[in-house]
């Protein structure tokens, strides 16, 4: 019995075509559309420290290394027209990298000559190269970039730092604080 009323109704349905679900004829269709879509993913650079401060136990005619090195990753994902992305950092106040905390007078700071770094093994340089606007600045690493090869990718370098006063006359005792900027750019 329920065998019979499937096969009825589903005569109904062959027979009926369209006008089974209430229509009357053939399918009506309007002309298509198109909606294109649009996307876009900002470039993006990042640098990132594995560390807010670097120690130092300053002594007299003495080279005094950081207590240990900064980590620095760089991340970027950039658009295939850029070229090279470079790390730099600098000193804001060229007159002075350092300068001691009870007392802001020229003879109690430590000059951005006399402080040096290195990223990644390479050679030590003092901060005393190159002016630019941002102070004393230096290049630690310049990555040139090849569209589809490395335009998206990070690199983890470290900064070593030290601070040579074999050259300078004594410093007056104290705590002594500065602020070294670090900066990524994509050309």
């Amino acid at each position: 019995m329920i065998r019979t009323a499937n096969a009825v109704l589903l005569a109904m349905l062959v027979a009926g075509g369209p006008a089974a679900f209430g229509g009357s004829g053939p399918v009506l269709k309007s002309a298509a559309t198109a909606v294109q879509l649009r996307a876009a993913v900002q470039e993006r650079l990042s640098l990132v420290s594995d560390r807010q401060w670097v120690a130092f136990s300053l002594a007299p005619r003495r080279v005094a290394p950081g207590d240990r090195p900064v980590s620095l990753t760089t991340s970027w994902n950039l658009e295939p027209t850029r070229t090279a992305v470079v790390v730099s950092a600098f000193f804001e106040d060229a007159g002075g990298a350092l300068t001691a905390t009870r007392s802001p007078a020229e003879r109690d700071r430590i000059a951005p000559g006399d402080v040096w770094g290195r990223a990644s093994m390479g050679p030590f340089t003092s901060f005393s190269g190159a002016v630019s606007l941002s102070g004393h600045r230096m290049e630690l690493f310049r990555q040139p970039l090849k569209p589809g090869v490395n335009d998206r990718a990070s690199r983890t370098d470290e900064l070593e730092l030290e601070i040579d006063l074999t050259r300078r006359a004594l410093l007056a005792a104290g705590a002594y604080q500065g602020e070294l900027t670090l900066v990524a750019e994509a050309y």
